[in-house]
C-alpha cells in the first residue's frame, strides 16, 4: 500500500507517479492519496485546485473498459476548502 503524505501543493504529474509505483510493485494492490482540495493565496484566490485535476485524471484508468493497470482501486482524499474562508479577527 502507497501513502501520499499531505505535503506542500504538488503538480498532478507526481500523483500519477505514486499511480505508476503501485502498478509495478508485487504486493501493493491499492492506492490512497491525500490531496489538498485548493491552494489559496494570501488574496484569497485559488492557485489551483489539485483534487479535481487528480479525480479526473486518475479515473481514466478505471473507465469502461478498463485499462491495463495491476492497480485494484484508487482512493483520493481531499482535504481543506475548496472556497475561501474568511480570515477570523
Amino acid at each position: 500500500m502507497t501513502v501520499t503524505p499531505p505535503e506542500n501543493i504538488e503538480s498532478c504529474s507526481s500523483r500519477l507517479k505514486d499511480f505508476w509505483k503501485v502498478h509495478i510493485a508485487q504486493d501493493a494492490q491499492h492506492l490512497f492519496l491525500v490531496v489538498p482540495a485548493a491552494d489559496w493565496s494570501g488574496a484569497g484566490q485559488a492557485r489551483e485546485r489539485p483534487f479535481a485535476r487528480v479525480v479526473h485524471r486518475l479515473a481514466a484508468f478505471f473507465g469502461d473498459p478498463r485499462r491495463e493497470v495491476d492497480v485494484l482501486s484508487a482512493h483520493v482524499f481531499g482535504y481543506g476548502s475548496d472556497v475561501p474562508v474568511p480570515a477570523r479577527g
